[in-house]
């Protein structure tokens, strides 16, 4: 009876990695002939986790052919949540694939270090696709790090994208646990001068002051734009 117990237990076993895409050294692998298939193993690596998963979700990332298969598994390893595949994820941020790029920068933020937040706040700043700076935007609200805050209120005030500083603002205001309500992002003279209005509000809270001095970064006050509080005390009253 105790043989055929362990004779069973053996047969799941191996039907359960075999499920998950393990080879016969006993360690993880994306498998499958065409793309679709890799993609598939690629969630099934990310769901069950066996042994050695992570690696081989980050070397699909890296090294595979098909756009479609390093993005699905960029998109991956935000569910390993180790430190160790990092330089993976940052190195997609650099793919000459704009969704590959996209997806990494959106996987980046979920680190929430200091340098993940810089390096997202740099593709805002230099990236020319706006698919790309909007996965950086989606990156910087997973981004716990208080620097995702100074990146944000500059994309909100530099970027050349309406879409993109609209996803910036409502990022923004999601920090501080508000919802952002405004126009449809039209890019209009009168859209823009209300979502400056909107930045310039921000500044006066002290997250955001402590967020750009914690960075190193002065934060520059646009009196253009600034609206004195009704009915409160000015901040800047006297400044």
């Amino acid at each position: 009876m105790r043989k055929a117990l362990l004779a069973l237990a053996a047969v799941v076993g191996l039907a359960l990695a075999v499920h998950a895409g393990v080879g016969a050294w006993g360690r993880a692998q994306v498998e499958g002939s065409t793309s679709e298939a890799r993609i598939r193993s690629i969630c099934r690596l990310a769901d069950l986790q066996p042994r050695g998963a992570g690696e081989a979700v980050a070397r699909a990332a890296a090294e595979e052919a098909d756009v479609t298969v390093r993005r699905a598994a960029v998109v991956a390893l935000a569910r390993f949540g180790k430190p160790k595949y990092r330089p993976v994820v940052e190195a997609c941020t650099r793919d000459a694939e704009a969704g590959v790029r996209a997806s990494a920068a959106t996987t980046l933020g979920a680190y929430s270090d200091a340098a993940s937040a810089d390096r997202l706040g740099e593709i805002l700043a230099s990236e020319a696709e706006a698919e790309v700076r909007l996965g950086a935007v989606a990156g910087l609200v997973r981004s716990e790090h208080p620097r995702a805050v100074v990146w944000l209120l500059e994309t909100v005030q530099n970027d050349a994208n309406a879409r993109v500083q609209a996803a910036a603002i409502a990022a923004l205001y999601g920090k501080f646990g508000m919802e952002y309500v405004g126009a449809a992002p039209d890019g209009t003279a009168r859209w823009q001068r209300e979502l400056q209005f909107r930045a310039e509000w921000l500044k006066d809270f002290a997250e955001v002051q402590e967020a750009y001095a914690e960075a190193g970064r002065a934060l520059e006050e646009r009196p253009e734009y600034y609206q004195p509080p009704i009915d409160e005390p000015d901040p800047r009253a006297g400044g």
